[in-house]
């Protein structure tokens, strides 16, 4: 359930078992059965051809984000082969078909597969003998094996001998525990989801709730514990709709003034208030809103998350009052916006800016 685990954890990880005295891994067991066998969360498969890395899977170990880099170099002169370079290669057939062309414009097609436990990844095209490399962030379609064939490297890396392939399964009873990492804090991670709007750490916290609720985690569990939550504050729930953790997609539906309650609640409860509204973009300041409402009666005065799909922009917080300890919430929610975003956004950012001049004069 770490939405942060790197392949540089486990090439920690890798070294920690070689410190052990390990020489040799006959075999590597994937064990995901935290969360359920359905990594795409639900309305994902609204954009099925969609593999940039906004889009990864959500599994119960995931590493770099379930996304990998394809970076694409030009050969040593034109007509060469370009070189293809990717982490956790075992993963990966490779089928390169990328040239070394004369300076001019980029041409570089990529298409991926990933229905058995490998992803065949063919790439085509030319790139100029002038650049110096280019990059992708892309999606993993099958994140489980992927993650063992990250570890096999790390462990060969270490001068340990691995055995071909991955599987995925149960921990084997009796095994021993050789080395471990741990994740960030909770508060840690809501900080980034809600700073940046992070939408992979809010799909995996979304499982997580799931987890917690009844293993393995799926997410009509976690659905149930959001909205049981929200009863428990007293939040209508009529016309709310919850299917996945970012809100991607044409998923869910609520209105302004549910989420205007919503945070009102999270005001006026002292266990979650501090961490909560730190995790909001300050405007003008940092995160989403760092290029954003820069013109406040007062510095610092609005903590809010912003929201983009196609078509829709939102932006909802708080902002803070003159007096210690006093708030008000807003919530502004905009769709079927046409055309450009920016003025959609730009009057969101008129009505919060409106509101602290008022509270501030």
């Amino acid at each position: 359930g770490d939405p942060n685990l790197t392949r540089g954890d486990l090439m920690a990880l890798a070294a920690d078992v070689a410190d052990q005295g390990v020489r040799r891994v006959d075999r590597i067991i994937v064990d995901a059965s935290y969360f359920d066998d359905q990594i795409l969360p639900p309305a994902f498969g609204q954009q099925p051809n969609e593999v940039a890395a906004f889009r990864a899977p959500v599994s119960a170990i995931a590493v770099d984000r379930n996304a990998y880099v394809l970076r694409v170099l030009p050969g040593a002169e034109v007509g060469a082969p370009a070189h293809v370079r990717l982490l956790g290669a075992g993963y990966f057939e490779l089928n390169n078909r990328i040239t070394t062309a004369e300076p001019g414009r980029l041409n570089i097609i990529a298409d991926q597969r990933g229905d058995g436990p490998r992803m065949t990844l063919r790439v085509s095209g030319s790139i100029p003998v002038d650049v110096r490399g280019v990059s992708y962030r892309r999606r993993i379609e099958n994140p489980l094996p992927w993650v063992g064939y990250v570890f096999a490297e790390a462990l060969r890396a270490q001068g340990i001998r691995v055995g071909d392939g991955v599987s995925v399964g149960d921990t084997p009873s009796g095994a021993a525990l050789l080395a471990s990492t741990e994740s960030d804090q909770v508060a840690t991670l809501i900080h980034a989801l809600g700073k940046w709007s992070d939408n992979f750490v809010a799909e995996m916290l979304f499982k997580v709730m799931g987890a917690e609720r009844h293993r393995p985690g799926r997410a009509e569990d976690a659905v149930a514990a959001v909205r049981a939550e929200l009863e428990e504050a007293g939040i209508g729930l009529e016309g709310v709709e919850i299917v996945n953790g970012s809100g991607l997609f044409d998923g869910n539906q609520i209105a302004p003034q549910r989420i205007a309650e919503i945070l009102r609640a999270a005001w006026n409860d002292p266990a979650i208030r501090g961490e909560y509204v730190s995790s909001l973009a300050v405007g003008g300041v940092d995160g989403t809103l760092r290029r954003r409402l820069r013109d406040l009666p007062a510095p610092r005065v609005v903590r809010a998350k912003t929201g983009t799909l196609a078509g829709v922009i939102a932006l909802s917080g708080y902002v803070l009052g003159p007096e210690p300890g006093s708030a008000y919430a807003f919530s502004f929610l905009a769709n079927d916006v046409r055309g450009r975003h920016g003025p959609a956004r730009g009057l969101a950012d008129q009505i919060a800016t409106a509101l602290a001049r008022h509270l501030h004069r």
